[in-house]
């Protein structure tokens, strides 16, 4: 009886574009296989893994509600650390557990012995077709003199062609060609700009703590994305040369990774609105820095940028969650005008909340719902015509 009774993380791979988990399977003997995982959870596991101090990692069994954990083990001690999968790596993760015997686990395609194996079947393979034979001898004598034979054909009729189009040449070269007189309104393309290369006004946050801005300026800020209507919202900013700031939720990124990309290529700011939309202000100091954490480094993975811009969900937090903000480097960003479109859900009402405050040197707290999206045009509309800049926040 097969019983595998631990699951070792040894290292993350990537090869183009697919993502590998080097394991170690501890049962009645230790044998290591590539796990093809999907790239979402890669990366959360990527986030909160550091294979270069020497730490042992051991997978759960467990992966409930798309939720499982790996234990970080160094010396005597160690530390559960949850990340988020998809259903596929739980699925899998399954069928792993229980395989009741080494043939069993071989069967399963998501699971190979070496990294390479297919590749260097294949390679090995076209070798062999390609090992050489040689012809007898008579037969190479006669195929080197028919070679000669035509050679001595080719070049003469190489040769006469290179003469009679000399002589073309030379009579097409005597009439000077004339250009085509250019538009003076025509420019270089280099000097050509686009809609999409102007830059996105922006302002950077000093103060740790921030629910405002200098007078003449206002921001968008967008809440518990990426969702559905992110890339809209992306779009609607840029048709209106608008500024806009995105806090993420860690957890909503598994279904909509394009969507963080998307935001982040068309030069918008990305901030942290933890990975589970938990109350910072009621949360124990070990849940905060792994929610935070954890959050920052499934972004920064995604966009290659350092994420320096947290919202805490509903606002709340307590002085554990500003002594970590500046830990991590983060600034924390409230809010002084809420259009309460997570309550209303009426892209009229949404308009009209906006109107009826103070929006000069606001932070205007909006949410990724179609009820937003619909309100957009006329939220920017109006606040343009006030003669407001639309930042974003860095």
């Amino acid at each position: 009886m097969h019983q595998v009774k631990l699951l070792q993380l040894i290292r993350i791979h990537k090869q183009g574009d697919t993502h590998y988990l080097h394991i170690m399977l501890h049962a009645n003997e230790k044998t290591t296989y590539y796990w093809q995982v999907d790239r979402e959870t890669a990366i959360r596991l990527q986030a909160i893994t550091d294979f270069s101090k020497g730490y042992f990692y051991q997978l759960s069994w467990e992966s409930t509600h798309r939720q499982s954990h790996i234990t970080q083990t160094y010396r005597n001690e160690s530390k559960n650390l949850g990340f988020i999968c998809s259903k596929r790596y739980a699925e899998q993760l399954t069928q792993i557990q229980h395989a009741e015997s080494t043939e069993q686990l071989e069967e399963l395609a998501f699971l190979s012995r070496n990294l390479a194996f297919k590749q260097e079947t294949s390679l090995s393979g076209s070798r062999k077709q390609r090992k050489q034979r040689k012809l007898p001898w008579p037969l190479t004598a006669t195929f080197i003199l028919l070679l000669a034979i035509l050679s001595s054909f080719t070049c003469h009729a190489i040769f006469t062609n290179v003469n009679a189009d000399s002589e073309k040449q030379e009579e097409t070269t005597e009439q000077p060609i004339q250009e085509e007189p250019k538009p003076e309104t025509m420019l270089p393309e280099d000097s050509m700009t686009s809609e999409e290369e102007r830059a996105i006004p922006a302002v950077a946050l000093d103060a740790e703590i921030s629910s405002g801005l200098d007078e003449g300026m206002v921001a968008l800020t967008f809440d518990d994305g990426p969702s559905d209507y992110s890339k809209q919202i992306v779009d609607i900013l840029t048709e209106f040369g608008a500024g806009g700031t995105f806090f993420l939720i860690g957890s909503n990124m598994d279904e909509h990774p394009d969507s963080v990309e998307y935001i982040h290529d068309n030069n918008f700011s990305i901030g942290t609105h933890s990975v589970n939309h938990i109350n910072f202000a009621s949360s124990s100091l070990a849940t905060q820095k792994g929610e935070l954490q954890q959050s920052i480094e499934m972004i920064e993975a995604v966009t290659g940028e350092a994420v320096t811009l947290f919202r805490p969900p509903y606002g709340q937090m307590n002085e554990d969650t500003k002594q970590l903000s500046r830990e991590l480097g983060q600034r924390i960003v409230l809010w002084n005008n809420d259009p309460k479109d997570w309550e209303s859900r009426n892209a009229s009402n949404i308009l009209q909340q906006v109107k009826s405050q103070d929006v000069s040197g606001s932070i205007i707290l909006l949410h990724e719902t179609e009820a937003t999206v619909d309100a957009l045009p006329e939220i920017i509309s109006y606040l343009q015509e006030q003669g407001l800049q639309l930042v974003s926040l860095q």
